[in-house]
């Protein structure tokens, strides 16, 4: 194998022009930029179930059938549309029964699951919606999702307050260097959408048992859409 030896000052000079700016290249900072805008959701999901069961199939499914109907007319009775109601899943099984000394017998009992989702646009009603749920014969309450219908206005509040925020940042270390701030070079952003929120209670929470006569307090609180920028200012 050949080898090379170059004198050190040769690598020496070789280094620094490695590490030299290349020709024309225009001086920059980068920050980044943070902007948060609270909102109350306007938008609350929640599932309602309803199980029956009954020896005999069709009698197990028609008493399901009776609830779930009611259930419909209790939801729209608080200003739920037809269109905001969907059956999320309906199941029939059978289940067979033990004797006390646990041996399965041929006694079968059928069980019916059926879940609506519901989206309720008036959220101040959602206590409301619960206990008459619950009163229509309701078995299982599931999680509860509070959500923002459209983020897009926040968005744009956010956008222009992470921006300010970045220029705010970049000034600061503008001045700190004794540079003057030029214009944007480049900016990127992102959004993060909140999650929903789950409400949770001993009766009426996810999986929950169906409830116990009142209906629970409901706190919807408020939402936060975050707007992250970097963006990179020329210096000069």
């Amino acid at each position: 194998m050949r080898t090379c030896t170059l004198p050190v000052f040769l690598l020496a000079a070789a280094l620094l022009a490695g590490c030299a700016a290349a020709p024309g290249a225009e001086r920059s900072i980068t920050v980044p930029g943070e902007g948060r805008v609270q909102l109350a959701p306007d938008l609350v999901t929640v599932n309602l179930g309803i199980q029956t069961r009954n020896s005999n199939v069709q009698a197990a499914v028609g008493e399901n059938n009776r609830v779930a109907a009611a259930i419909v007319e209790a939801a729209r009775a608080v200003g739920v549309a037809d269109a905001d109601l969907q059956t999320a899943y309906f199941t029939v099984y059978p289940q067979h029964e033990y004797d006390q000394f646990g041996v399965i017998t041929d006694q079968v009992t059928y069980l019916v699951d059926n879940n609506l989702s519901v989206r309720l646009r008036d959220v101040g009603r959602l206590s409301e919606l619960l206990q008459r749920a619950v009163d229509a014969g309701a078995t299982n309450i599931y999680g509860v999702t509070f959500t923002i219908a459209d983020t897009s206005a926040v968005e744009d509040q956010a956008r222009q307050k992470a921006m300010a925020d970045a220029e705010a940042r970049a000034a600061q270390i503008a001045a700190a260097a004794g540079v003057t701030l030029g214009e944007p070079i480049t900016v990127s952003a992102g959004v993060v959408v909140p999650p929903p929120f789950y409400f949770g209670a001993p009766a009426y929470g996810m999986g929950g048992g169906g409830g116990e006569g009142v209906a629970p307090p409901v706190s919807v609180g408020t939402n936060t859409v975050t707007v992250n920028v970097t963006v990179t200012y020329a210096i000069r």
